[in-house]
């Protein structure tokens, strides 16, 4: 017997309701029957239905709360706006509410601030059975919208702040960590050479507030310290992304001491049978692969007082499971000789169009060899040389080792480092270094148009330096470098919002002060940020059962407005995408569209945009009431596909009552026939005993 009121919210229960009913019938119908009794008499229970808000002047916002009941009752209906200094109430009512009917409230804040987001909040006093919908909160975007500025370096900080009327600078620990913040601001400034100014989780949130309709220009270029950097979320909504990976390709060829010295432990006072020093290097080596890309190779050379190449990948990627099997089955031993591991790296080949980096891991108490010949044989083989000095903590590198002169000889980069725990690190770093800077320095030209994001823009004074970047298909360079023809400047529009990027490196802030780059940066910002709708478009969302009506009425000088073609955009909370759905005429002046219905109930925002794609409206809807709490009551349709797909019957809990006693009392044995019987038989055996002791 189950006891429900039919709101399920699981996913899948419908599968398990079939795989009871399918159960039952195996068994030829001898399973256990299902008696489904309604949970149809909730407690009382009033809640909040819904709460919009919409923009009805400069500084005025219009709210629009609903609210209903399970069975009447008088309560008590608030209306307030949110800030940082808490609540403030706009409206206080005492409502009468009749069972099973809706009370729309309106109330007006008349000191929204038209350049800030408004958070509104509706709430039912006092608290009843079902607090999860007692109350409903609503987001009401700018009116025109403040800009967010965000800058690693103070003096662009504040360079960007006095060309912005509107910006506001933000720190970047404070900054948004979910889409729905950033919705606050009309746009979003981020100046940020090094793509590491906001952390993983506000560029995701950047990132999403970009494909739901805002906008963003980035000074700079998102993260790029590894291959694996370029699917990050920041860097797939901006027209121009770092490129330190794709301009250099590399075969790496790593030389490993293998000698005794590298079986010892470690970590000093390490059990035996713990990691020893070797163990460390193949991790480092095996770490490599997120800072390789497609076009590089790799081969792996392991040496003690003989060389061995466990591994080359050719021209080819590597694999790095084939790297970590061939490590696998190497045992340090044996005294140091680099000279052999050496000769073996000028062996390896290296393929046309990649550049050759040998990296070598030693402790440099090696066998003496010719430095200055073996500098001129990498020379001649075009092999650039970066080492690392394993010496132990309190030894002191001799400076005259052959491998200290093969270093200085050849200017290469050479580490001293204590711990092999610092390997992977280094590894990553002296591949970058072999691909070159990211950054170009010197005084560039800028080719561009005449004008700029609709503006006539001045000659642009020469770049003190640039990121060397690439960009998408979808992307339109607007400026590049004279000559090498480098982009600097693109544009993209990306879900329903729009990116600009600006290829500038750290330190650009006296650039950007002058007056032809202000004014770039102005057209940028105008270009991207969330302006005000169209005020010959009103639109309005509206929740039904089937999911959200979205409704535009579009008049010029009280005449409707006919034979347009507008699409939206809707962005929902979590969903992790846009849709785009056509709005199409359904009467003078007025335009339809049923949005699908959300099984969450997040908050969703729409952009409807005109035949040019220029924003014509803009709107959402709050977060409603968990959807188990937005109805009380059963709900018959669920409870009756449940009895359907189990095999199961709908009951009342009399009727399962009545059912429950015929059946008991068809289970029942009859005994008084069973009592006769034995009677009977008690009395045949008691005369056979008395029969048969007379006889005897």
């Amino acid at each position: 017997v189950l006891f429900t009121d039919g709101r399920f919210q699981d996913d899948g229960w419908e599968a398990l309701a079939e795989a009871v009913g399918r159960a039952g019938a195996e068994r030829g119908g001898r399973g256990a029957p299902l008696l489904i009794v309604p949970l149809a008499d909730p407690p009382s229970d009033a809640r909040v239905a819904g709460l919009t808000g919409e923009r009805v002047g400069e500084g005025r916002v219009g709210l629009r709360a609903t609210v209903s009941a399970g069975a009447g009752q008088r309560r008590t209906l608030v209306i307030e706006r949110m800030g940082p200094a808490g609540a403030v109430a706009l409206l206080r009512r005492e409502l009468q509410l009749l069972s099973g009917d809706f009370a729309t409230v309106l109330a007006e804040d008349p000191d929204g601030p038209p350049d800030a987001a408004g958070e509104y909040r509706a709430r039912l006093l006092p608290s009843d059975a079902f607090p999860e919908n007692d109350q409903a909160v609503a987001f009401v975007p700018p009116l025109g919208g403040q800009v967010a500025v965000l800058a690693g370096d103070a003096a662009a900080a504040g360079v960007l702040a006095g060309a912005l009327p509107r910006g506001r600078v933000l720190d970047g620990e404070a900054a948004p960590r979910s889409a729905e913040a950033w919705m606050a601001h009309a746009g979003v400034v981020l100046a940020d050479g090094t793509g590491t100014l906001l952390d993983a989780k506000q560029r995701e949130a950047l990132a999403g507030y970009v494909r739901a309709g805002g906008g963003l220009v980035l000074i700079g270029a998102g993260p790029h310290a590894a291959p694996a950097d370029r699917d990050d979320p920041l860097n797939a909504v901006t027209p121009l992304t770092a490129q330190p990976f794709e301009r250099r390709p590399l075969k790496a060829i790593v030389l490993l001491d293998a000698s005794g010295s590298m079986a010892e432990a470690a970590d000093a006072g390490a059990p035996a049978g713990g990691r020893v020093k070797f163990d460390l290097a193949a991790q480092a080596v095996l770490g490599m692969q997120r800072h390789l890309t497609e076009r590089d190779a790799l081969a792996v050379i392991v040496f003690s007082d003989q060389a061995e190449t466990v591994y080359d990948s050719g021209g080819r990627p590597a694999d790095f499971g084939a790297v970590r099997a061939a490590l696998a089955g190497v045992r340090p031993s044996g005294a140091t000789d680099v000279a052999p591991a050496l000769e073996a790296a000028m062996e390896v080949r290296v393929p046309e169009g990649l550049a050759g980096l040998v990296i070598l891991v030693s402790d440099l108490r090696t066998k003496e060899f010719d430095a200055a010949a073996m500098a001129g044989r990498l020379r001649a083989g075009e092999l650039s040389l970066a080492v690392v000095e394993t010496a132990g903590a309190g030894e002191e590198g001799a400076a005259a080792t052959p491998l200290r002169k093969l270093s200085a000889l050849l200017g290469a980069e050479h580490v001293r480092s204590e711990s092999l725990t610092a390997l992977a690190e280094l590894f990553a770093r002296f591949l970058r270094d072999a691909r070159g800077e990211v950054v170009r320095r010197g005084a560039f030209a800028l080719e561009r148009p005449a004008e700029l994001f609709g503006l006539p823009v001045p000659p642009l004074p020469p770049l003190p330096g640039y990121l060397l970047t690439a960009a998408p298909p979808e992307a339109e360079v607007l400026a590049r470098t004279v000559g090498e023809g480098d982009p600097i400047v693109a544009r993209r529009a990306v879900g329903l919002g729009r990116s600009v990027s600006l290829a500038l490196p750290e330190g650009a802030g006296e650039w950007l002060g002058s007056p032809p780059a202000r004014v770039l940066l102005e057209g940028a910002v105008q270009w991207v940020a969330a302006g005000a709708s169209d005020p010959r478009f009103a639109g309005s969302l509206e929740r039904t059962g089937e999911g959200v009506r979205l409704r535009v009425e579009v008049r010029e000088d009280g005449t409707p407005r006919n034979g347009l073609e507008l699409t939206g955009g809707v962005w929902r909370s979590g969903a992790g995408g846009v849709r785009t759905v056509a709005v199409p005429q359904t009467a003078p002046g007025r335009y339809e569209a049923a949005l699908p219905a959300d099984p969450a109930g997040g908050a969703l925002h729409v952009t409807v945009r005109g035949e040019e794609g220029a924003v014509v409206w803009r709107g959402g809807l709050s977060s409603p009431s968990p959807e188990e709490f937005a109805a009380l009551g059963a709900d018959w349709a669920a409870l009756e596909a449940l009895a359907v797909r189990a095999g199961g019957r709908v009951v009342s809990e009399g009727e399962a009552r009545s059912l429950l006693g015929e059946w008991r009392r068809s289970e029942a044995v009859p005994l008084a026939g069973w009592l006769w019987g034995a009677a009977v038989l008690v009395m045949l055996v008691e005369w056979l005993r008395t029969r048969v002791r007379r006889v005897g």
